[in-house]
């Protein structure tokens, strides 16, 4: 395919783009974990993440702009295609067609840095309950 990389992409290479010229639109993260592809889409404080099972990267992924969304196509074992969008993350069945869309550009990222959301930190321990009163 035009465009594509050649050979395997390495190991931790993480990619992402925004689905909007908004700058508070939706954002898709997307990195290679081993056999696993990892997507995550930021949206308005938002987040929702999926992991597919894809083997190991053949070229970058490749993001089509669509109506709803986007079209995200991934070259692992075999060619896959996910619905990605507001709402949320989908896998398609078989081929998809993306003639005459138009591919989005990735920016590289740090492999992990899956937007500005951080990660949700754990609770502070209850503090102990006083003994009821008497009746």
């Amino acid at each position: 395919m035009p465009g594509r990389a050649r050979g395997t992409v390495q190991w931790g290479m993480a990619f992402q783009a925004s689905l909007s010229a908004a700058a508070a639109g939706p954002v898709v993260h997307v990195e290679q974990q081993g056999e696993r592809t990892l997507v995550a889409v930021l949206d308005g404080g938002q987040e929702q993440r999926a992991s597919f099972t894809t083997g190991r990267w053949q070229g970058a992924p490749t993001l089509y702009g669509a109506a709803d969304g986007a079209l995200l196509e991934v070259q692992g074992e075999d060619r896959v295609f996910y619905r990605v969008g507001r709402g949320g993350l989908m896998a398609l069945a078989g081929e998809q067609d993306v003639s005459g869309l138009a591919v989005i550009a990735w920016r590289d990222v740090p492999d992990g840095a899956a937007g500005s959301v951080s990660p949700m930190q754990p609770m502070s321990p209850m503090k102990p309950m006083k003994p009821l009163k008497p009746m």
